[in-house]
């Protein structure tokens, strides 16, 4: 995270009250010019942060509302935020089929009427409570996108994220990108290619992710397993737009061997026995036993001893 955002985000968290310059500097590990020419940035976005007497600054809730993810990022590409649509992910694809949205979008929603995870599923998507994005990325240049790889970025982009934005928690990764805090998982990630209907490849990938922020109340079927981040001091424009940056970074850059790095850091999964399936294959059990360059999951088979690495899917954790 930048030091632009870690400077807003001390303010956001003490929305209110009275900051020195000094004081954010101190806090965020910065200069007084850095936090007054980062102020200066925020405030020529349109982001209202009140200038005090003795170089003092403070963000009301008043101003907390104007905290937009199109303020706050600091990549290039457009932004469009909804109140309330189907989902971000469905959105992004008509957006971009219409020619107006390209690599770099950024798409947010308050709500979603019909959220989507993986294999077909719904994604739980109440107003406000939750953050609900997409971000376009442009397609590898053969058109082939590395589903795993692609998947783990945008999981490692995330944890690192909600690790830096909400100082305390932990955030593990569930094989591919479910992202989960003390055993609940808070966070699901859905990539989809969408192919271009000149070239009649895959011309752009979108990332869907849905975090629940401060969501408390689930449905009886995932109220034993979902949990949330458990604040909302950060706006969720400003979470949006920090994931947003990260995830282009990350994807840009092509580092495979760092963001598997990280991604093995915050792996829940390594070193346990799991459940999973292949392709017109019976389920089989195994020991998780690592991740490879790409992403995949390493699994030495029970039965045979095998190893086997899956490149997609969906696992379940064994207890015994």
């Amino acid at each position: 995270m930048t030091d632009r955002k870690k400077i807003l985000a001390l303010l956001c968290e003490n929305r209110n009250s009275a900051l020195s310059a000094d004081a954010v500097a101190e806090k965020t590990h910065t200069t007084t010019d850095d936090v007054k020419n980062a102020i200066g940035f925020f405030r020529k976005k349109g982001i209202i942060i009140e200038e005090l007497s003795g170089s003092e600054y403070r963000i009301t809730d008043e101003g907390i509302l104007s905290v937009g993810a199109e303020k706050c990022r600091e990549s290039n590409g457009k932004t469009f935020e909804y109140g309330e649509i189907d989902s971000t992910n469905l959105c992004a694809k008509r957006l971009f089929a219409d020619h107006i949205a390209s690599a770099g979008t950024l798409i947010t929603a308050r709500s979603q009427t019909a959220g989507r995870g993986r294999l077909g599923r719904s994604f739980y998507s109440p107003a406000d409570t939750g953050l609900y994005m997409s971000v376009i990325l442009g397609a590898a240049p053969s058109g082939e996108i590395p589903v795993t790889m692609l998947s783990a970025t945008a999981a490692v982009a995330v944890s690192m994220t909600l690790e830096e934005l909400f100082p305390g928690i932990s955030p593990k990764i569930k094989w591919v990108n479910d992202i989960y805090i003390d055993d609940k998982k808070v966070c699901g990630i859905l990539c989809e290619g969408i192919v271009d209907p000149v070239l009649q490849r895959i011309g752009a990938v979108v990332v869907g992710i849905g975090v629940n922020i401060s969501t408390v109340n689930f449905p009886d079927d995932i109220s034993k397993t979902a949990g949330s981040v458990g604040s909302s001091l950060i706006p969720n424009g400003m979470v949006a737009a920090a994931i947003c940056d990260r995830l282009i970074s990350l994807a840009v850059c092509n580092d495979t061997d760092d963001v598997i790095g990280e991604y093995r850091k915050r792996s829940m999964v390594i070193g346990k026995r799991v459940r999973f399936a292949r392709s017109g294959q019976p389920f089989c059990t195994g020991e998780a036993i690592g991740i490879d360059r790409f992403g995949g999951l390493i699994v030495r088979e029970d039965e045979s001893g095998e190893i086997t690495v899956l490149s997609t899917g969906e696992i379940t954790l064994r207890l015994g």
